[in-house]
């Protein structure tokens, strides 16, 4: 896990507080403040990114907290830290609904990447209550018993049918031709979207989680945030659709008990919501293809 930003000001003050009512997450994070030997560690090296696992666990057994200066980041190291930091209420995963860069000490986000920026405005992963409460809500619709349950002939009808011609070729490349399309289909499934773009979902995925890396080069984050507005042009797309079909019935199927009985797929569940889905669809896909 890694914190952004050298703390300042109320972010630095808060800190202390916590240090001095000796949470273990802050006493680590006060030792890391002191002068300490410069840890090796380059999360853009290409042999990181290639297998992270050594110099991971290298990290966890030596360095419990530390700071990066060249990326002006602190990181924690160890589950039980990072553990107490996620669950403390008085940290959080994002500061602009409350700060503003200049207060926290980082520069703003770069206006040329807007359209990402507009996806991940809403992401789950970034969210703080209430408005990650309520659209938690939300997803969570889609994982109860009930609708999980009603995902298994379809899950096994995907599986036959990815497999079936796979098997009567004698081989496969098990990630692109197995896995990758079944996860999106499934995820497809739960979304109630069409499968015709499955491809293109898992490309605008993969380009679009190029922005999570460090030292993003240029080409990367054109491509994601291109990405990011084919995506947000897509689903809304679908969401037009689907209000201008679901108007039509849903007096009809109300009268008649159908939405009482029935799971509604998750992107109608979030338009009678009245909330924007791209982000949490997002959410979604790169859930299912990892």
């Amino acid at each position: 896990m890694l914190m952004p930003a050298r703390p300042t000001g109320k972010l630095r003050r808060s800190i202390s507080g916590l240090v001095r009512r000796k949470q273990p997450y802050f006493l680590g994070y006060l030792a890391a403040m002191r002068p300490s030997p410069a840890v090796e560690f380059d999360p853009a090296d290409p042999a990181f990114l290639a297998d992270p696992y050594p110099a991971l666990n290298r990290l966890r057994e030596s360095t419990r907290v530390f700071y990066d200066a060249d990326r002006d980041r602190w990181f924690v190291t160890r589950h039980e830290d990072v553990r107490s930091c996620l669950r403390d209420r008085r940290l959080g995963r994002n500061f602009r609904h409350v700060m503003t860069p200049e207060e926290i000490g980082v520069p703003p986000l770069d206006p040329r990447w807007q359209a990402f920026w507009g996806v991940e405005r809403w992401s789950l992963l970034w969210l703080e209550p209430p408005d990650h409460t309520r659209i938690r809500k939300l997803v969570a619709a889609a994982f109860t018993p009930r609708s999980v349950e009603a995902l298994r002939e379809p899950a096994h009808d995907f599986a036959r049918e990815l497999l079936e011609p796979l098997a009567e070729a004698g081989e496969m490349e098990l990630l692109y031709d197995y896995a990758q399309p079944y996860s999106i289909a499934v995820i497809c499934r739960m979304l109630g979207v069409p499968l015709d773009r499955q491809r293109d979902l898992l490309d605008w995925s993969h380009r679009l989680v190029k922005m999570y890396e460090f030292d993003v080069p240029l080409e990367a984050a054109t491509s994601a945030n291109e990405a990011a507005a084919e995506f947000q042009d897509y689903v809304r797309g679908l969401i037009r659709a689907v209000r201008l079909a679901f108007l039509a019935v849903a007096a009809l199927a109300a009268a008649a008990g159908w939405l009482l009985a029935h799971p509604l797929p998750l992107v109608v569940a979030a338009i009678i919501a009245g909330i924007d889905v791209i982000e949490t669809s997002f959410l979604l896909l790169v859930v299912g293809r990892t």
